[in-house]
């Protein structure tokens, strides 16, 4: 079965026992999971994709290589900048795949705060998102 289909077989039996169901808009919702679902597995493949490029390319630094100082500082920057990157791809990766994991219990578009539905406005967006606009919000006035 081609992938496409295999994605949206899935999709219409999640969405059948899931929150996107009911208020006769089984289909749009299932389009709009559909189309989440497709959108986080290829995020994911390219975050896989880009650490594998990078892990092929060697990230030390022999200090041999470089001429003065200049040349090593830079480099190191270099390397903790790639660090930084790595760590947000892999924190990034950690809430794609519990996202699809929702996806797959029924619970995907779910506000984990208040239980209401998150738009797909926002879940288009953002798929990675776990809170609707309003707790969202909140959430931010907090943090300030």
């Amino acid at each position: 079965m081609p992938k496409s289909v295999a994605t949206r077989t899935s999709a219409a039996r999640i969405v059948a026992s899931s929150s996107f169901a009911g208020n006769g808009m089984k289909a749009e919702r299932t389009r709009e999971l559909t189309h989440c679902r497709k959108t986080l597995v290829t995020q994911r493949e390219e975050i896989l994709e880009h650490a594998h490029r990078t892990s092929e390319r060697e990230l030390d630094i022999d200090r041999d290589d470089f001429s003065d100082e200049l040349d090593t500082a830079s480099s190191e920057s270099i390397l903790a900048f790639a660090g930084q990157i790595r760590e947000r791809e892999q924190r990034l990766l950690h809430k794609i795949d519990h996202s699809l994991k929702k996806i797959e219990m029924g619970t995907y578009g779910e506000c984990a705060e208040c239980g209401e539905e998150i738009g797909f406005a926002r879940l288009k967006a953002r798929p990675v998102a776990n809170l609707c606009i309003d707790c969202k919000v909140d959430q931010e006035r907090l943090e300030d």
